[in-house]
């Protein structure tokens, strides 16, 4: 620097540049509608996600996909970004349909909805009729996306016991009245 009477001095200045820092918000995830969510930050000391998110707690998110972004923050107070991608996927709608009572000796037809996943359990096959014995089952259908999504419903079939009918022989008379 030169002053006004033309006097120079110098001087010097270290600058030390801090490298940022590597943040990382995770992986992308996928997940079924229902299950929650939770964003964790790496590569800092404090982490700001977007969208309200806390670092490490879980949430649940409707079906869609989402994009979330983390800034995060070191020791030097450098920080940095980086984003996470969430997809929601659907459930599927699966349907075991009407509890039903039958009598003993009828054949029982469970017809569920849904994919073409379908599978109950028992043995049932779907619209196939089949005979149960005298009481009270719960046949569970379940149901699979190819997201991994899973549902499932129940039906409840009773089966009632015909009733038990006797009558007496008799002998009679012609002309003779028979109650």
């Amino acid at each position: 620097g030169t002053d006004a009477k033309g006097c120079v001095d110098t001087d010097q200045v270290d600058v030390t540049v801090m490298a940022l820092p590597n943040v990382v918000a995770g992986p992308d995830q996928e997940v079924c509608d229902g299950t929650p969510v939770a964003l964790s930050g790496a590569g800092a000391t404090n982490y700001l996600w977007s969208g309200g998110v806390v670092d490490g707690v879980p949430f649940v998110l409707a079906v869609g996909q989402y994009a979330f972004i983390v800034t995060g923050t070191d020791l030097n107070l450098c920080d940095n970004s980086d984003t996470v991608s969430v997809v929601v996927h659907p459930n599927p709608v699966v349907s075991a349909g009407m509890d039903q009572s039958i009598c003993d000796g009828e054949l029982v037809v469970l017809n569920a909805s849904g994919s073409p996943n379908l599978y109950w359990d028992n043995g049932v096959i779907n619209g196939t009729p089949f005979q149960q014995l005298v009481g009270i089952v719960d046949y569970v259908v379940n149901d699979s996306l190819s997201t991994g999504c899973t549902a499932s419903d129940s039906v409840r079939i009773e089966v009632l016991a015909n009733p038990v009918v006797t009558a007496d022989d008799a002998i009679i008379c012609e002309g003779d009245e028979v109650v």
